[in-house]
């Protein structure tokens, strides 16, 4: 079993907080990581599961006398984005009796996505973002993670590298065909797997809603929405653009990842790490695949952003705290320890700390007082060492 790092940080929130929220994708582990809580903790709960028929009735049927009947348990509410008529009533119990570890929400949406009514837990709840494996959860194997994705049924010991291939189709499928849909994203199809395939190929590249509906044949606020969507479902990121006051034209459009690379390389059929390498999307994916560990492991005092300007001058990634850039980060996938033109312009620029130059090759050292080679093991180290 893979220890999750979320799990100390979420045992915490329930001590403090009335209502704690883990959110993330289909199948990124919500459940097994809370029932493994469960099992550990010695106060009395009751579980529900919304997707099944006969627990969601449990509720339905009266839920003010549900939550009434169980103020002595922790309240478990699986996949809690079907029950949104019940975020009022959760207000109204916790307002009344306030103490810790009431309500535990398990969502596959953002709270923006959750927040289906008027009426909101604001004040009442802690979220937590659960993403898929990262480095620190399965550091043996970062070549693999990075082909394969972090999806936690791929890391069964049962599963080589074919049924890895296969569980990822079936979950292609099951997104589009009826996950998707039964949370609030209505398209034909054939529409939305054409749609999420071709953000596969815009992999790292400026969002572009004007092209995207040209070539889908749909308006603009049809693909805007359909990205926030996406955004919200915590299947692809946009990474924003750092602003200046500096006297020069910068690109301020953001750029768009897949947050789990297994996803992305299986909407590209692609099946080894060859083909990879070879692929034309190879140094984005590598690129995304620095990001997402950024995004899991990024402390929340912290910011992520991506610098560049009109006349080509940019860095990968921007790491901000309070308002000021500390580090900047280029990924490159070959030879990772030139430095180049644009990377001295944008130091210059932006006064950094430290510039990190993060590559495929395993490293740790300094090329120079202010610049230092990272490998990926050694940038998921650097990332969990921030305060």
């Amino acid at each position: 079993m893979i220890e999750r790092g979320l799990a100390e940080k979420l045992r915490q929130r329930l001590q403090r907080f009335p209502a704690v929220g883990v959110l993330g994708a289909r199948q990124v582990g919500k459940t097994t990581l809370v029932r493994e809580l469960l099992a550990s903790l010695a106060q009395p709960f009751v579980f529900i599961d919304a997707e099944r028929p006969s627990d969601r009735r449990k509720i339905e049927v009266n839920p003010e006398f549900f939550l009434e009947m169980h103020r002595d348990k922790l309240v478990v509410i699986d996949e809690v984005q079907h029950l949104p008529a019940l975020f009022p009533l959760l207000r109204a119990e916790i307002d009344e009796i306030r103490k810790a570890g009431r309500f535990l929400l398990l969502g596959s949406g953002s709270p923006e996505l959750l927040r289906q009514s008027s009426e909101s837990l604001a004040g009442r709840i802690s979220y937590l973002e659960l993403g898929p494996l990262n480095l620190l959860e399965v550091p043996t194997d970062w070549q693999r993670l990075w082909l394969l994705g972090g999806f936690p049924e791929i890391w069964k010991e049962s599963l080589n590298q074919s049924d890895a291939h296969e569980w990822l189709q079936a979950y292609i499928a099951t997104l589009i065909g009826r996950d998707l849909p039964m949370m609030g994203l209505s398209a034909r199809k054939l529409d939305l797997f054409r749609f999420i395939s071709m953000l596969a190929y815009l992999q790292g590249q400026p969002e572009n809603a004007a092209e995207l509906s040209r070539s889908l044949g749909v308006s603009q606020p049809t693909v805007k929405n359909a990205i926030d969507f996406l955004e919200h479902a915590f299947l692809i990121q946009r990474l924003p653009a750092w602003h200046t006051n500096l006297p020069k034209r910068m690109v301020k459009v953001p750029r768009l990842y897949f947050r789990d690379s297994g996803l992305l390389h299986q909407l590209l059929h692609i099946s080894s790490l060859d083909e990879l390498l070879a692929h034309p999307i190879a140094g984005h994916s590598f690129e995304g695949f620095i990001i997402s560990q950024c995004k899991a492991l990024l402390p929340t005092n912290w910011e992520m952003y991506f610098y560049r300007t009109q006349d080509g001058t940019e860095a990968d990634i921007v790491l901000v705290k309070a308002n000021k850039v500390r580090f900047l980060v280029e990924v490159k996938l070959g030879a990772s320890e030139k430095v180049t033109k644009s990377m001295r312009q944008s130091m210059c620029d932006l006064q950094p700390d430290r510039l990190l130059i993060v590559g495929a090759k395993e490293a740790d050292f300094m090329l120079d007082e202010q610049i230092q080679v990272l490998g990926p093991s050694a940038w998921v180290t650097f990332l969990h060492s921030l305060k």
